[in-house]
């Protein structure tokens, strides 16, 4: 076991705060926000121009400072545009865009490469609702006709009420229709017969219909 190592006691000349510290660290100040205020009373100031917006601002002269760089920018808000120029990233800037639903304008904080279409979510889903939604089939009649009952039945127990992609059997399985209900129209007949329909699980029925996985075909 390390002997432990002998600390000095050191009184802050700005606060006159004591504390302990090792000797070869031969500490000043007992905090930074000590350190910066005894560079702010006693440093040198220099004029000095932003890196960013070259714009003329007064700072303290860092030449003689081992620990910290000159200050080389105006602000915190042209401090975080310059370094992110520096290390080529995309910088956000107050932009005006054009709602495309309701038409009004509206500012966003945006990247110059991005831009916004809607000025709320309301807007968004009132543009993308019904035909103009990317998953639009054409919509269809939610009427399965008057066998549907029947014919879902007929379906879950041919199937053993075990989904005919994964495997897995559990309460609340789901019919699915091979061929789109849109393609029958009205004849319900056709559409609800048992060579059209197919038991499936909830994720694999999701799966057909938006990743388009293919259905099984029947023995």
């Amino acid at each position: 076991m390390s002997a432990k190592v002998p600390r000095i006691r050191y009184t802050c000349p700005i606060c006159s705060n004591v504390f302990l510290d090792r000797a070869k660290r031969r500490r000043v100040y007992c905090s930074r926000p000590c350190m910066y205020e005894a560079r702010r009373l006693t440093g040198k100031r220099v004029r000095l121009a932003c890196e960013y917006c070259g714009a003329q601002f007064t700072a303290l002269d860092g030449s003689g400072w081992n620990t910290h760089n000159q200050q080389r920018f105006c602000s915190q808000s042209c401090k975080g545009k310059g370094i992110a120029q520096e290390r080529h990233l995309h910088i956000r800037e107050k932009t005006t865009f054009i709602c495309e639903h309701c038409k009004k304008p509206f500012v966003k904080m945006a990247r110059a490469d991005r831009e916004y279409h809607f000025c709320c979510l309301q807007c968004f889903w009132a543009e993308r609702r019904g035909e103009k939604h990317h998953n639009w089939q054409g919509g269809t009649d939610r009427y399965y006709g008057p066998n549907w009952d029947e014919q879902r039945l007929k379906t879950l127990s041919r199937d053993n009420y075990m989904c005919q992609i994964c495997g897995i059997s559990k309460e609340g399985m789901n019919v699915h229709h091979i061929v789109k209900r849109s393609e029958f129209g009205q004849n319900w007949k056709t559409m609800n017969d048992l060579s059209n329909l197919l038991t499936l699980c909830s994720s694999c029925h999701g799966r057909v219909h938006i990743d388009n996985l293919p259905t099984p075909a029947l023995s």
